[in-house]
């Protein structure tokens, strides 16, 4: 609450008084409402969940911007190691890293062709 504002000198007469008590009500009201624009103070940031420990395919697939089934050929293919548990295959988040580095600048330097679409294989008749 807003400090009490003084009265008026010869606060006898009832209007003055009630002139003040306008005011001091107006104070609350004003610093209520700046109170509630003003952000609140910084709080500690709340805990994160830790990340699992593996990966399924499907997020494997969208960690690498691929498709799920991109992802489990290359686990088949024996050029991402794999956790079985059960029934589920599974991918540690260190293997995919590793994975990943393993395969930074392989295509560097090379041109890359931009596909066309609709294109076939042109078939050459054998010289006679």
């Amino acid at each position: 609450m807003a400090a009490p504002l003084p009265t008026p000198a010869g606060s006898d007469d009832l209007l003055g008084l009630l002139l003040v008590r306008v005011a001091e009500r107006l104070a609350d009201i004003i610093a209520e409402r700046l109170a509630a624009q003003l952000p609140a103070a910084p709080s500690a940031p709340a805990p994160r969940e830790p990340e699992p420990l593996t990966l399924s395919l499907v997020e494997v697939g969208d960690r690498l911007s691929v498709a799920r089934s991109t992802a489990f050929h290359l686990v088949t293919s024996g050029q991402l190691p794999c956790v079985r548990i059960g029934r589920t295959i599974r991918v540690s988040r260190a293997a995919l890293e590793k994975f990943v580095r393993s395969r930074e600048g392989i295509y560097s330097g090379l041109p890359v062709e931009p596909a066309r679409p609709n294109q076939r294989p042109v078939r050459r008749r054998p010289d006679h």
